[in-house]
C-alpha cells in the first residue's frame, strides 16, 4: 500500500493497492496530475479507482485513467448532484464530464480483484447511504467511516447516525484488532485502538441512545 496526500478543498489521503505493477486506486480527490505522475514514476498498471462514498472531495480526480470507476449505488445520486451544483457551492468548477466516468455498482460482500490479490466490500452507511471500507489482507481503507479516536460526520443531508454506530460496531467487533485502518483523511489507527479509545463506539456499544449531532468536529 502507498499513500499520497492531496490537497484541495481540504487535505485527504488516496491510496494505491498494488500487486506487483497492478493496482487501484482509492479517493483519488484531487490534483490529477499528481496522480498520474506518481502511476508513471512507479510503472504501474491501473485496474480501477474505488470510491469510498460521492463527496467531492473524494472524487475530484476519478477521471484521471480511463478505468471502471466503483461506487456502492446508493451514492450515485450524491456523485450526480456534485455536478449539477455541488462543486459550484464551494466556488469549484466541475472538473471532468460525469458521463465520462465508466461507472460500476458495489455491494457489501462484493469482491474486485487486483492482480492476485482480492479487495472486499464492506458497506458502512451512515456518513452517506452508499459509503463504503474496503479490505484487503491486514489493511481496511475506511473513507469517512472510521477515523483516529473518532467518527465521520452523520450531519449531511444524506447522513444517518444510526446507521454510522451500527457500521462502527460491525466493524470494531467483526474484524482482528492488528487490523491496519486507513481513514481518508488524517493518521491511521487499528481496531484494536478504536475498540479501546473511540469514544463513539465506546458509547454506542454499551447504550441504544443516539448522540447529539453537534458531538464533534470530524468530516
Amino acid at each position: 500500500m502507498q499513500r499520497l496526500r492531496l490537497v484541495g478543498g481540504n487535505k485527504t489521503n488516496c491510496f494505491f493497492i498494488t500487486a506487483e505493477q497492478d493496482c487501484l486506486i482509492i479517493d483519488p480527490g484531487y490534483e490529477k496530475d499528481k496522480i498520474i505522475e506518481y502511476v508513471r514514476k512507479n510503472d504501474l498498471v491501473v485496474q480501477g479507482i474505488l470510491l469510498t462514498h460521492g463527496h467531492i472531495d473524494h472524487i475530484g480526480a476519478a477521471d484521471c485513467f480511463n478505468v471502471p470507476v466503483y461506487l456502492h449505488p446508493a451514492d450515485w445520486d450524491i456523485l450526480a448532484k456534485n455536478f449539477s451544483g455541488g462543486f459550484a457551492k464551494y466556488d469549484q468548477p466541475n472538473p471532468y464530464e460525469l458521463d465520462h466516468l465508466d461507472l460500476h455498482p458495489i455491494c457489501d460482500g462484493e469482491v474486485v480483484p487486483c492482480g492476485n490479490r482480492n479487495v472486499e466490500v464492506i458497506h458502512t452507511p451512515g456518513h452517506s447511504p452508499g459509503g463504503v471500507c474496503f479490505k484487503v489482507g491486514d489493511e481496511l481503507y475506511t473513507g469517512d467511516t472510521l477515523f483516529y479516536h473518532t467518527v465521520g460526520k452523520w450531519i449531511y443531508t444524506d447522513g444517518d447516525q444510526q446507521q454510522m454506530r451500527e457500521s462502527i460496531i460491525r466493524l470494531l467487533e467483526t474484524n482482528h484488532e492488528r487490523l491496519a485502518v486507513h481513514p481518508a483523511h488524517g493518521r491511521p489507527t487499528t481496531i484494536g485502538e478504536e475498540r479501546a479509545h473511540n469514544r463513539f463506539y465506546l458509547t454506542w456499544s454499551s447504550t441504544d441512545e443516539l448522540l447529539a449531532d453537534d458531538i464533534h468536529d470530524t468530516l
